[in-house]
């Protein structure tokens, strides 16, 4: 990989390490730290709602809520503009997965490539386990140091699928209209600029929430430098008609009850 490559990954690692402590968890949050609540997965409304919709046969309700109660894997996906992807791809295998594969322990299991989805990769464990468990510290810093630099972004999978089937072109006028707090719209980015360094297309993400914004502009603008994306702060419901041919990408509401079923608890 290439020196300012190197140079770069260095400092940022440096500067998260100094503001960790020996668990790898920022000091200052750290100092206000309080023991997490079990999170409850029993909501009976919300079973009855589902319930009452018969959305499939009786014998399966119980398969369906346990299936709601699983915590979701860990997934991540490397840069798909990156332009040492492959190489970085043979480094986190060979360093990070294969002494996890390599690992005794029953409870740890190697992160696997997404068949439908190159450069991006799965576990069986959870976000918790993930961050906990002493055989995967090193690639838990190492996660976390690629993710802030722009190289890695850590996704759940079922996100990855509807920038896959819009699957947008460098010449596309893409609207993300509930884009917050930007992984799929950083994945949009990256495959408008797959094949070129300067699309002559444009993405426009915008969210309703100015905070979320500001988490947007985080995922994209502060980690992309392209002149082919703009971040907006609009209602959705009230945007001004564009004039021409564009994709309209409305995540929320096509997978509304799914983002309903990680919900559970609330």
């Amino acid at each position: 990989m290439g020196r300012n490559f190197q140079k770069k990954r260095r400092r940022l690692g440096a500067k998260l390490k100094e503001s960790r402590n020996d668990n790898g968890e920022s000091r200052d949050e750290w100092k206000n730290h309080k023991p997490y609540k079990d999170i409850v997965k029993e909501n009976e409304k919300y079973w009855n709602f589902y319930k009452a919709q018969k959305l499939f046969p009786e014998e399966e309700w119980d398969a369906f809520c346990n299936a709601l109660r699983t915590d979701l894997p860990v997934s991540f996906r490397v840069q798909g503009c990156h332009k040492d992807r492959d190489r970085l791809m043979h480094e986190m295998e060979t360093k990070f997965f294969e002494p996890i594969a390599n690992s005794e322990d029953s409870d740890v299991y190697e992160p696997k490539p997404l068949p439908w989805y190159p450069g991006a990769y799965q576990t069986k464990m959870t976000r918790t386990a993930v961050r906990s468990h002493p055989i995967l510290t090193h690639l838990h810093n190492f996660l976390v140091t690629e993710a802030e630099i722009g190289h890695i972004s850590r996704q759940e999978a079922v996100s990855m699928i509807p920038p896959l089937l819009l699957n947008p072109e460098e010449n596309h006028l893409v609207l993300d209209m509930c884009a917050a707090p930007g992984s799929k719209t950083a994945q949009l980015i990256e495959m408008m600029h797959e094949n070129t360094s300067n699309p002559s297309g444009m993405l426009i993400a915008n969210d309703v929430d100015k905070k979320r914004c500001y988490m947007l502009i985080h995922q994209t603008l502060k980690r992309f430098h392209t002149a082919s994306c703009a971040v907006i702060c609009e209602d959705a419901a009230r945007m001004p008609i564009l004039k021409g041919e564009v994709c309209i990408y409305l995540f929320s509401y096509f997978l509304r009850l799914y983002s309903e079923m990680r919900s559970l608890h609330k």
